[in-house]
């Protein structure tokens, strides 16, 4: 009995400190964010960013003042800071409304489309600069214009094609979609239409991951009060560049638009964004991640932004994630970033550790209970099994009662035959 209390007492530790160590392991891969000691040059939102190397590029943007055709870049040091911000190479014109419409392929980066100041203000042009040996940029170039005029769309690359979709012209929003192939110069060739959107709209987070493009939340109606969007679509890729069909998969939490949509391997990480009609800006963090067949898993609701953000550019650099200027009662200067909490390995989960302390739990006390039942009834089987071999093998002298061998002929006690 002793050594089963025991047995149970050993395992109950063992269950407790594996329950500590998974705390402690989750309680580490929490997201903490940290405001950069380097602000942008101004406060800033609807531009966009990009990661190439270990520099960051902010492009364009609209401020509270103008819409700016300015381009910097910084060094994103080891301990995850951004450095001082260098000015290179300007846009040809300002252009703002682009947070999801730059892109980059190999050392090329791509703006398409934007509004600017002037008439009419959404834009169709598309243009691309070389980033240099040293970060700066070259000359931007104008290649093959977009379809349509427009703002709040989006600009995903994938295997040497570039996709654009949706977005307004300041008409109203567009359910197109088209796409064209990189030239090994970096310029473009023809734009092709492909499969439209399931809907008219813009405003959305989009990427590209594994042979799909995925576009999250957005808004749409024009001409009224505007109406976001929660929905997640995802489309194949044809090997002819061509999308498939646009699937619904799991939506996000709550309805957003102007929110940062950033990938790292498979889990997609969605910051901030406003609703509409209500105006109401979010500083919320989700995570998915992409399943095998492409439709994407159940939101988790991560650390928030220390404070809402709309309109802010979000970017990934090693295992961090950065939110760059933004909305939220002002234009914002502000960047915020934080290490990625990266999925535990199922060896580290809480239900992992609970599962297999009950399986040893259940084997200990049924090898317990085995052991138990053996000290209790072999000895029983084991005397009265001697007991029937001594009987089988000893004699009884009929004269005094004694116990002799089987083989005895006269009693060693009392000398009587025992014939």
């Amino acid at each position: 009995m002793k050594k089963r209390l025991w047995s149970l007492i050993v395992l109950v530790v063992v269950f407790l400190i594996s329950s500590v160590l998974t705390s402690m392991m989750a309680k580490a891969q929490e997201m903490v964010w940290n405001t950069n000691p380097t602000s942008l040059p101004s406060g800033i939102a609807y531009h966009a960013s990009v990661v190439h190397n270990n520099k960051i590029y902010v492009i364009g943007g609209t401020s509270p003042i103008s819409i700016s055709a300015r381009v910097f870049f910084a060094d994103i040091s080891s301990d995850g800071t951004i450095s001082s911000w260098t000015e290179t190479t300007s846009l040809p014109e300002p252009r703002g409304g682009i947070t999801n419409a730059v892109t980059m392929w190999n050392n090329f980066i791509y703006a398409a489309g934007g509004n600017s100041a002037s008439s009419p203000g959404e834009r169709n042009d598309v243009w691309y600069a070389e980033i240099k040996a040293d970060g700066t940029l070259g000359n931007w170039m104008t290649t093959t214009p977009m379809p349509w005029r427009a703002r709040q769309h989006f600009a995903v690359m994938w295997d040497g094609w570039i996709y654009i979709g949706g977005g307004t012209d300041g008409y109203g929003w567009k359910d197109y979609v088209a796409y064209a192939k990189i030239n090994p110069d970096g310029s473009l060739g023809n734009w092709n239409y492909t499969t439209s959107l399931p809907l008219a709209y813009g405003a959305m987070g989009a990427l590209a991951s594994n042979g799909k493009i995925y576009l999250i939340g957005g808004t749409s109606t024009w001409g009224g009060p505007g109406l976001s969007h929660k929905e997640v679509y995802y489309a194949s890729i044809n090997p002819d560049g061509s999308l498939g069909t646009w699937l619904a998969t799991t939506p996000l939490p709550g309805e957003r638009e102007n929110s940062g949509a950033v990938l790292f391997g498979k889990d997609i990480y969605v910051t901030g964004g406003q609703k509409t009609p209500e105006n109401i800006v979010y500083g919320t963090v989700y995570r998915s991640t992409i399943n095998m067949d492409g439709s994407i898993g159940t939101w988790q609701s991560l650390q928030n932004l220390p404070e809402p953000r709309e309109g802010h550019s979000s970017v990934i650099f090693g295992n961090r994630i950065y939110t760059l200027g933004g909305t939220y009662k002002g234009y914002k200067d502000t960047i915020y970033y934080s290490p990625l909490p990266i999925q535990s390995p199922f060896w580290a989960q809480w239900w992992f550790w609970t599962i297999v302390t009950l399986g040893i739990i259940a084997i200990a006390f049924a090898l317990t209970t085995i052991y138990y039942h053996k000290q209790v009834s072999v000895p029983k089987e084991i005397k009265a099994t001697s007991i029937k071999q001594s009987s089988k093998e000893c004699k009884v002298c009929p004269n005094c009662g004694a116990n002799l061998p089987a083989d005895s002929k006269f009693c060693g006690k009392c000398g009587a035959s025992l014939q």
